[in-house]
């Protein structure tokens, strides 16, 4: 689904890099808990967990910053409700 927004071409690389801030805040975020906690088991499924959730907010910030495209792949992405509108 991605390759249909970015074609990783020079024009959308700023968007790429502003999305890099997502992972890098929910990575942070499990250091610190890694600094406040005892390490055991539950740290090595917090770090999965955080991995996963790391992933999966690269490619949300992404395309909520990114420019749509032809035929509104990206608009349908977007199914937050502004305000005053009727969706």
């Amino acid at each position: 689904m991605d390759s249909l927004v970015d074609d990783k071409s020079a024009a959308f690389r700023k968007y790429r890099l502003i999305a890099l801030a997502a992972p890098v805040v929910i990575l942070g975020l499990f250091v610190v808990y890694l600094f406040l906690s005892e390490f055991g088991k539950n740290s090595i499924i917090y770090g999965i967990e955080a991995l996963v959730i790391a992933l999966a907010a690269y490619y949300h910030l992404k395309q909520l910053i990114i420019p749509d495209v032809d035929y509104g792949v990206t608009r349908c992405l977007r199914l937050y409700k502004k305000s005053g509108s009727p969706v």
